[in-house]
């Protein structure tokens, strides 16, 4: 019996209700140049056109799989589906709405084969609109290029906000030692940080990675609160009280013991946890958190 191979790479798009954008991901997933590749799908309960254009692309494109779920069971699931599905060695997320130059995939993965140490490589990036044109160069993230694991760490924690190498190449044996994408909002952080700790990141000093800002942007129309987004990445908490901020420390902790261990590393990093939680903007959030929640029992006790 014959077995397909397995390819290099694989690039999962998860999207739910993506119809706007989700066809030109799609033809800049499948343009992407000298690189072995299939490309997985996670349509997760989509209520739009996203099946039919799935359906439709598919009769052209025979390295399209496509998983359609029947229900949403939100962003950290679909995300996660994607790499259960994958049999590449490499493996990167797109987002149904973003682009990337046919370029991107190789460049990544040509950094990665020269530096096998990597944990992930991105390319810079950029904004684009709607139309697909350009609105400004996205900040760089140079961190988490260091040797040492705990700088890297500390890169992640404190100074990450525009990381976008959630969005680069990935070995898949690194990848499936972290918990993935796990169901609360800021949680690609929490994957960042179990990567970085691995291994220090790259970036292709090309453009070749359009980031869109539009809208309809999944994470906004769940509002800008962190515990609004919630239940954008589980349905299952709509209408919970949550402590996001909290749940979000305790992940970066745990992250932290279960790759260093209980020992002199992780006593090491434990400053870097204090900085963390001493920064005035997240001191305030874990704060108003816990007065929130304090107010919410006590409605619900005297109610």
């Amino acid at each position: 019996m014959n077995h397909k191979p397995s390819p290099l790479v694989t690039i999962g798009i998860p999207v739910f209700n993506g119809a706007n954008f989700l066809e030109q991901a799609l033809v800049s997933a499948s343009e992407q140049e000298d690189v072995d590749l299939e490309i997985v799908v996670v349509n997760n309960g989509s209520t739009d056109e996203t099946a039919e254009i799935l359906e439709r692309f598919a009769q052209t494109e025979p390295r399209l799989r496509i998983h359609h779920g029947d229900v949403n069971r939100g962003a950290a699931w679909s995300f996660n589906k994607c790499v259960e599905m994958a049999d590449g060695e490499y493996f990167r997320w797109a987002a149904h709405d973003d682009l990337f130059d046919s370029r991107f995939t190789r460049s990544c993965l040509d950094m990665l084969l020269e530096n096998r140490h990597m944990s992930a490589v991105v390319t810079r990036a950029e904004m684009i609109d709607d139309n697909g044109d350009h609105v400004a160069p996205l900040e760089d993230f140079r961190g988490a290029a260091s040797d040492d694991a705990i700088r890297r760490g500390a890169d992640i924690m404190l100074d990450s906000r525009w990381c976008l190498h959630i969005f680069g190449l990935i070995p898949m044996r690194l990848l499936n030692e972290t918990r993935l994408i796990q169901p609360f909002s800021s949680s690609d952080h929490i994957t960042l940080f179990e990567l970085a700790v691995r291994g220090p990141f790259g970036l292709v000093d090309e453009r070749w990675f359009s980031n869109r800002e539009h809208q309809d942007r999944s994470m906004r129309a769940h509002g800008e609160l962190a515990r609004d987004r919630e239940a954008w990445f589980d349905p299952g908490r709509d209408g919970v009280y949550t402590l996001p901020k909290w749940r979000l420390f305790r992940a970066y902790c745990r992250g932290a013991y279960e790759y260093f261990g209980f020992g002199v590393d992780l006593l090491k990093f434990a400053p870097v946890a204090g900085r963390w939680m001493v920064n005035g903007h997240n001191r305030r959030i874990l704060m108003y958190e816990v007065l929130g929640w304090v107010r919410h029992r006590i409605r619900r006790l005297a109610s």
